[in-house]
C-alpha cells in the first residue's frame, strides 16, 4: 500500500506507464531507489474534466467530449484526468477550426440581389478557348494538404488537389456554380459565361443591306416632329433571373455597346425628332451593328409666275430630298427602287421641246424632263414633309414619267405634271380649273 499524503509528496513521483487492460496505469518510484524498475501499481481513472474556452458548450465531463466553434483559429482544449486515489494529470489538445474566408474571381463581381455576403455571382466573356479560376480561401491559412476531410470544393474542373483552385470553361455560355464547405461555413460563387446574342429595335422598317450578315442589320423610320424615340435592345445570355441586367452586363470587362443618342449598357436610344444616320454597335463575344436612319422626307413645289410682258413663261417644277442626305446606293437600299429610278432624287421639272425654255404659245411637241433649277429661279416655294413611303412613290412616278414623256401642250404641261408628281408624293395641288398655269401655282404657294 503505498500513501500518498501531503508529507510524501516530494518523496514519490508519478509518470504514466502504459495499459493495464483497459485501465490507465500510474506508476510510483523512490526517488532513492535511482535504477530500479518501479513497482506498478494499477488505479482506475475514476473521471475526466474537460475545458474548451471559445467553445460550444465551454467544457464537459467524461471519456469523450465534443463541442463547435463560432470562429476560425486556433483553439485549445484542455482534459484532466483524476485516479481512484486522487491524483489527477492534466494534457491539451491543440485544434485548428477552419472556415471558408472567401471563394472569388479576380474581377467581374456584380450584385445577385440576395444580400447574402456567403453568395457571389461574377460575369465574364465568352471566348474561343481559356477559363476562368475561382480560389477558394481558408481562415486560418492551411496549406492544401492539410485542410480537414470536412472541406470541400465542387462544381467546376479540379487544379492540383482541387481543395483551394477550380476552373470554369469560357468556351460555352451558361452559369457555374462552385460551393466550397469546411463544416457549417460555406461559400457559393457563380460563375456566368455572358454573350451578346443580338441586337433589336423595337420600332422601324427593316431592309435588306445585301451583305448576306445576319448580325450587321438596317432600318428605317419616318422623322417625327412631335418626339419620342427609338430603343434598340441588346440580347444576351442569361441562364438565371438577373435582378438588374445593366449592372449584370457592366461588370463584364469585355462587353461594349455604344451609338445613338443615350441609354444604358443594355440598351441604346435614337430621337424621332432629330433626323440623321446613326450607327449602333455591341459585342460581347459576338458582334452586330444596327444601322439606323430617321429620316426626314420631303418634297418641295416651286413656281415661276412668268413675265407676260417680256413673253417670258412661268413654270412648275419640284425637288425631292431627305435628311440626312441620302447617296444612290443608301437610296436604292432604303428604298427598293432600281438603279435608273434612284438617279431621279432632286430637282426636276417638265418642259416643251429640248433647248427651248420659252416656246411660242401654240407649240406642240415632244416633252423632257430636265434635272435643275430654271434658269431664272421661282418665285414661289413650299416644302411638305412626308412620309418615307410616299417620297418612295414621288421618286418613282418621276422615273416613270422620264420613261413616258407625252406631247407637251397647253393642257399637259409642266403644271400638269407637277401636280401628278406631287399627288404621288400625298401632296394634292388643286385640280383643273383650280390651278391651270405657272401664275395660279405662283399665288397658291405663297398663300400658303
Amino acid at each position: 500500500k503505498v500513501s500518498y499524503e501531503e508529507d510524501l509528496a516530494n518523496y514519490f513521483g508519478l509518470q504514466r506507464r502504459g495499459e493495464c487492460g483497459n485501465v490507465t496505469v500510474l506508476s510510483v518510484r523512490a526517488k532513492g531507489n535511482a535504477g530500479q524498475e518501479p513497482e506498478p501499481v494499477c488505479c482506475l481513472i475514476s473521471s475526466y474534466v474537460w475545458s474548451a474556452p471559445g467553445g460550444d458548450p465551454d467544457s464537459g465531463s467524461g471519456s469523450s467530449f465534443s463541442c463547435s466553434y463560432d470562429e476560425a483559429g486556433t483553439k485549445t482544449v484542455t482534459v484532466t484526468a483524476k485516479c481512484c486515489v486522487g491524483i489527477s494529470e492534466s494534457t491539451d489538445v491543440t485544434v485548428t477550426v477552419v472556415e471558408v474566408e472567401s471563394l472569388l474571381l479576380n474581377d467581374g463581381e456584380f450584385d445577385d440581389g440576395d444580400d447574402n455576403p456567403d453568395t457571389k455571382s461574377f460575369v465574364v466573356c465568352k471566348a474561343d478557348s481559356g477559363v476562368v479560376t475561382v480560389t477558394a480561401t481558408p481562415n486560418p491559412g492551411v496549406a492544401e494538404a492539410d485542410l480537414p476531410s470536412c472541406w470541400s470544393l465542387s462544381g467546376g474542373t479540379p487544379v492540383g488537389l482541387g481543395k483551394l483552385r477550380q476552373t470554369v470553361d469560357k468556351t460555352a455560355s451558361g452559369v457555374t456554380t462552385i460551393t466550397c464547405t469546411a463544416g457549417s461555413s460555406s461559400r457559393i460563387t457563380r460563375i456566368y459565361v455572358l454573350e451578346m446574342t443580338d441586337l433589336t429595335p423595337d420600332q422601324g422598317t427593316k431592309v435588306d443591306d445585301g451583305d448576306g450578315d445576319p448580325n450587321t442589320k438596317v432600318y428605317w423610320i419616318d422623322y417625327d416632329s412631335s418626339g419620342g424615340s427609338v430603343t434598340i435592345d441588346a440580347e444576351f445570355t442569361e441562364d438565371s433571373p438577373i435582378p438588374d441586367a445593366n449592372d449584370y452586363v457592366s461588370a463584364c470587362s469585355d462587353w461594349s455597346l455604344t451609338g445613338g443618342s443615350g441609354g444604358t449598357a443594355t440598351y441604346r436610344t435614337i430621337e424621332k425628332d432629330v433626323p440623321g444616320k446613326y450607327v449602333i454597335s455591341g459585342s460581347c463575344y459576338s458582334s452586330y451593328t444596327v444601322t439606323y436612319y430617321v429620316i426626314k422626307a420631303e418634297i418641295k413645289i416651286l413656281a415661276h409666275d412668268g413675265d407676260w410682258d417680256s413673253t417670258t413663261w412661268g413654270h412648275g417644277w419640284w425637288d425631292f430630298t431627305t435628311t440626312p442626305s441620302l447617296n444612290t446606293d443608301e437610296v436604292k437600299m432604303l428604298t427598293g427602287l432600281s438603279d435608273a429610278q434612284a438617279n431621279f432624287v432632286g430637282e426636276y421639272g417638265y418642259f416643251p421641246i429640248a433647248g427651248s425654255i420659252d416656246p411660242p404659245l401654240d407649240i406642240s411637241g415632244p416633252g423632257e424632263l430636265r434635272s435643275g433649277t430654271p434658269l431664272y429661279g421661282s418665285t414661289a416655294s413650299h416644302t411638305w414633309t412626308i412620309p418615307f413611303d410616299d417620297w418612295i412613290s414621288g421618286v418613282a412616278a418621276v422615273h416613270t414619267l422620264n420613261g413616258n414623256l407625252g406631247t407637251w401642250e397647253l393642257l399637259h404641261n409642266c403644271i400638269h405634271e407637277t401636280r401628278n408628281i406631287a399627288g404621288a408624293a400625298g401632296v394634292t395641288i388643286p385640280d383643273f380649273p383650280g390651278i391651270d398655269d405657272p401664275d395660279d401655282l405662283d399665288a397658291w404657294l405663297n398663300g400658303l
